[in-house]
């Protein structure tokens, strides 16, 4: 374990003191405190906070202490981290955590001293009182915020993915390792539209900083190509899905609000360099991780009905189309 901090009371008879271990293994564990001098009593408390950052888990070190009073301590924190603080009174007179703070523990050895552990919700500035039993008792106090993992990104890629072909209603192109958007004719007869499927079970619940559906493109005609994302409102596979089926409508059921669109603004030929094209569908995903809607996925349209078109790669190559969610 590593030490963070120490506080004796004006005497030095009672002092406190805090120490971490960063990313404990996970189950039960004993904790074990060698003393390195004798002394007639001792508090030990522990306890586990999860989602600190990993590179800076702790602020800087506070304390206070006094000869009378309660004791108390005002740390300068900010919203999102926590504060923890302990505390040791001379005699085992016994205390009680103010302010609104949460009590992880409060232990008194009668006549000796009374140990204690809380934590409170970052401000701006936190102050953390305790109620002691006797306001004629040495004190002391140390604190230290605890400081929270920022939003990281997580990359999924997609779970299934297919063309739906206008003019061959019932093919299916589950197995392709391309799909396509557009239409091959200028009638709005030949229309290619692709569903796309991500598991979004690893972000339930979470807050939602930011997500980017992203395709790898492979060629495209007749730019510039505006690409809509609708969220799906029909369940479907990849294995069984077509231009007909499962949906009530031909080409797909999905809501008429657009989730994100992009602009492919370049001709590219098969063989030239992959170009990416980014959507920012942040909003739908928070409704999935909410659970607002079910998620069915999206389906990709060119609203256009002109002849142009885009081929992007397919999860049955090596650059399924990903959706990258911060949070």
């Amino acid at each position: 374990m590593t030490f963070v901090g120490a506080q004796n009371d004006p005497t030095g008879e009672v002092r406190v003191e805090i120490w971490r271990l960063l990313a404990p293994a996970t189950g039960t564990a004993n904790v074990t405190v060698n003393l390195n001098t004798s002394t007639t009593g001792i508090v030990v408390g522990v306890t586990t906070f999860s989602g600190v950052d990993q590179t800076t888990p702790l602020g800087t070190f506070t304390s206070s202490s006094g000869s009378t009073g309660h004791p108390s301590k005002t740390i300068a924190s900010a919203p999102g981290e926590l504060v923890f603080n302990v505390i040791a009174i001379k005699d085992g007179i016994g205390a009680t955590a103010g302010g609104g703070q949460t009590q992880l523990w409060s232990q008194s050895q009668t006549g000796e001293l009374t140990g204690g552990g809380a934590y409170d919700e970052g401000t701006a500035s936190n102050s953390l009182p305790w109620i002691s039993n006797d306001l004629g008792k040495e004190w002391g106090l140390g604190g230290i915020t605890i400081k929270p993992c920022g939003p990281s990104v997580h990359i999924l890629s997609s779970t299934e993915d297919a063309q739906l072909y206008q003019a061959s209603p019932t093919s299916n192109y589950g197995d392709f390792q391309n799909f396509q958007v557009g239409d091959y004719s200028a009638g709005g007869t030949q229309e290619l539209r692709t569903a796309i499927k991500f598991d979004a079970t690893s972000f339930s619940g979470q807050t939602i900083s930011s997500a980017v559906l992203k395709i790898a493109v492979r060629s495209s005609s007749n730019p510039p190509i505006t690409l809509q994302v609708h969220r799906l409102t029909t369940n479907w596979s990849e294995a069984n899905m077509t231009w007909n089926s499962p949906w009530a409508t031909a080409g797909g059921n999905y809501d008429a609000v657009i989730a994100g669109s992009a602009v492919m603004t370049s001709t590219i030929s098969l063989g030239d360099p992959l170009q990416i094209m980014s959507f920012d569908i942040t909003n739908l995903v928070q409704q999935w991780a909410n659970s607002t809607h079910p998620n069915y996925g999206i389906i990709l349209i060119d609203p256009s009905g002109a002849a142009r078109s885009l081929s992007a790669y397919t999860s049955e190559s090596i650059d399924a189309p990903k959706l990258e969610v911060t949070y």
